[in-house]
């Protein structure tokens, strides 16, 4: 599965602190960061886990492409 952390780790090393984050997945993942403090959205996609529960955020299903 993917590895979230890297991406809010760049974030946080360059000094930027979004007003919110989406995030396109398929939500297969087990690494997780810690809660950046800022809203995140999870976009997954149509072919992607319909059970995805991040720690943090709202999820938002992407039912088709068309």
């Amino acid at each position: 599965g993917t590895d979230f952390r890297p991406g809010f780790v760049w974030l946080e090393k360059e000094g930027h602190s979004p007003d919110a984050l989406i995030y396109l997945t398929d939500g297969y993942c087990n690494s997780f960061p810690p809660d950046p403090g800022f809203p995140a959205l999870w976009v997954i996609a149509p072919n992607g886990t319909p059970t995805f529960e991040p720690p943090f955020g709202e999820v938002l299903y992407i039912k088709d492409w068309q």
